[in-house]
């Protein structure tokens, strides 16, 4: 089983990204940003560790031509003996499963492989093979039979002979089975597999082509979970990650969604993530590929770093920070710097994260990953982080591990993103010859400045302002009240709420106006439900500053916003506050 979504994903991998508001109690001045304690990771570390089961069935291929050029059928077809097998078998299971043309042109080329290399394509090459065809399935499912089949063997006598365990095969995968199916089946080189691919969507895209036109992709359907924000990542170039951009006329779970491709890229691979009101993590719930027409499907294991194995896990840990900062450095981005201490505690549970993948305990997975995520042995104020972790189960191969998080959108938000700069690395040995690592990176408040910060909140505020058919804010300068308020906020010499009054105070005195405050708690200025006063007023006079600070108990800082909004011609009245914090 292959899940590429959630917390921990891919065959394996995590990506784990914080984002907007989340989190505890509705109360100002309280941790936005819950995670697990030192005290749960230290129980969790101090459990047997686990012996990764070793990975069998898979072949090692570092590259892969793909036979099927053209998108997969727009209808599952029935060409073949194999084909009308697996639609009677799914006939006579009711109606849970769909037969999905491009699961089929995926399972057609894993099948190929087999026989070609004797083996599974491990996750690499599954989901280079899925994407390809068409899926935008964010975990799939993999089951096969295989033989030794002499090509003297006429092919109607295979087909007698298959029949029957391939039935029970297919009886056995589609028992309480729901989702999308497909079979695939090739015979060359002496070798016979019948491979199945299984998986459930997350999202139902309307209209989607593959096919690039022009310098940017709409998505537009609906997820099929409840979810309070939907993100998009695309690939830009060989290291360029760059946000895709939500109507806001839509309202979930409608959505649509337009990423922006560069002139230069042949392809590029989206992926869409769900986040809730009550958590720091991203959900991956789809992947995309896009491409131009002609482009080459050729799938390469180590695109990045040098392509090499080595021997332990120390060496991959060494290895792989190494060949990080080269790609970083090349990307013009600043070398990470090693978090030699959080290394310490990502290994201390790199074997535990990968046991709970592979028992399918989502709360331990959970508490893991967020106990890593929240860097208690950083020092600093930490502003945001990433974790990620995937495995290479044929090769113990740094280059292979990093090619396939690069790939990811959301492995390069992780690894590329200009502000992250401090890394923790863990890794546990898969046998014979495989390796998990897990990566942790770090970005921080370290300067006091937030004027960057501010014009992200009301260009985001203005595009809502737009979509809502009113006009742009008017934006007050602030004045000394506003950023001595904010200076003692950092400090902790006042809470966000005192400063919101401090500042309602002088500006209702100042102006001679009514005047309006909202307060609003936060750990990415990006991801916020907004007021209506704030995005339908017609008109909207408003003085906006932002700033940081580290909550009693908090693992990371959070950000202050403080609104102060100018009611011209209103009565002046007593400083009004309504307090947001974003645990809605």
């Amino acid at each position: 089983m292959s899940k590429f979504g959630w917390v921990l994903l891919g065959g394996l991998s995590c990506v784990a990204c914080a984002g907007g508001p989340s989190g505890g109690g509705g109360e100002l001045g309280k941790p936005i940003a819950q995670f697990p304690s030192r005290g749960e990771l230290d129980r969790v570390a101090r459990e047997p560790t686990p012996l990764a089961k070793p990975t069998e069935g898979l072949a090692d291929a570092e590259r892969w031509q793909m036979e099927s050029l053209s998108p997969a059928q727009p209808q599952y077809p029935e060409e073949t003996t194999w084909d009308k097998l697996m639609v009677e078998a799914v006939r006579g299971h009711g109606h849970t499963v769909s037969l999905a043309p491009e699961l089929r042109c995926a399972a057609q080329e894993a099948a190929r492989f087999y026989t070609v290399h004797g083996g599974m394509p491990d996750e690499g090459v599954r989901e280079h093979l899925l994407l390809r065809c068409g899926s935008i399935l964010d975990g799939h499912g993999i089951s096969y039979i295989s033989n030794t089949v002499p090509e003297s063997v006429p092919a109607a006598q295979l087909e007698a002979a298959a029949r029957t365990p391939l039935l029970k095969h297919l009886d056995e995968r589609l028992k309480g089975a729901s989702g999308q199916m497909a079979l695939g089946v090739a015979r060359a080189n002496g070798r016979f597999a019948a491979v199945v691919l299984s998986g459930t969507p997350r999202v139902t895209l309307r209209g989607f082509s593959p096919i690039i036109n022009g310098n940017a992709v709409t998505l537009e359907g609906e997820l099929k979970d409840a979810a309070q924000y939907l993100v998009g990542f695309v690939n830009q170039g060989l290291y360029g990650v760059a946000h895709c951009e939500s109507d806001p006329s839509q309202r979930l779970p409608k959505f649509r969604i337009t990423c922006p491709i560069s002139a230069d890229d042949q392809t590029a691979r989206i992926e869409l993530a769900t986040k809730q009101d009550t958590r720091v993590l991203l959900e991956g719930v789809a992947k995309v590929e896009v491409r131009r027409e002609g482009s080459n499907p050729e799938y390469n294991a180590a695109a990045y770093g040098t392509s090499q194995t080595v021997a332990t896990t120390e060496q991959f840990r060494s290895v792989l920070f190494s060949e990080l900062n080269k790609v970083r450095t090349t990307a013009k981005l600043p070398a990470f710097s090693l978090e030699t201490q959080q290394s310490i505690t990502d290994e201390r549970l790199a074997p535990h994260l990968y046991q709970s993948f592979r028992d399918g305990d989502e709360r331990q997975l959970s508490t893991i990953s967020l106990g890593l995520l929240a860097g208690w042995d950083v020092k600093g104020t930490i502003r945001n982080g990433g974790v990620f972790f995937r495995t290479t189960n044929t090769a113990r191969s740094p280059s292979r591990w990093l090619t396939q998080a690069l790939e990811s959108p959301l492995g390069r938000w992780v690894l590329l993103e200009p502000t992250m700069s401090r890394i923790g690395i863990g890794a546990t040995e898969i046998q014979p010859s495989g390796a998990m690592a897990v990566v942790t990176t770090y970005a921080f408040f370290d300067q006091a400045d937030h004027r960057a910060d501010e014009e992200t909140v009301l260009k985001e505020l203005d595009r809502l302002r737009k979509a809502h058919g009113v006009q742009p804010l008017r934006r007050v300068v602030g004045d000394a009240a506003l950023t001595q308020a904010l200076s003692k906020v950092e400090s902790s010499t006042m809470s966000s709420a005192e400063a919101m009054n401090s500042v309602l105070q002088d500006a209702a005195q100042s102006t001679g106006q009514g005047v309006q405050g909202y307060v609003v708690e936060t750990t990415d200025v990006k991801l916020m439900k907004w007021d209506p006063v704030l995005v339908q007023s017609s008109t909207l006079d408003v003085e906006v500053g932002v700033t940081h600070y580290r909550a009693p108990g908090a693992a990371w800082g959070q950000y202050v916003i403080l609104f102060v909004v100018i009611n011209h011609g209103a009565p002046v009245r007593e400083a009004k506050i309504e307090r947001r914090t974003h645990d809605f």
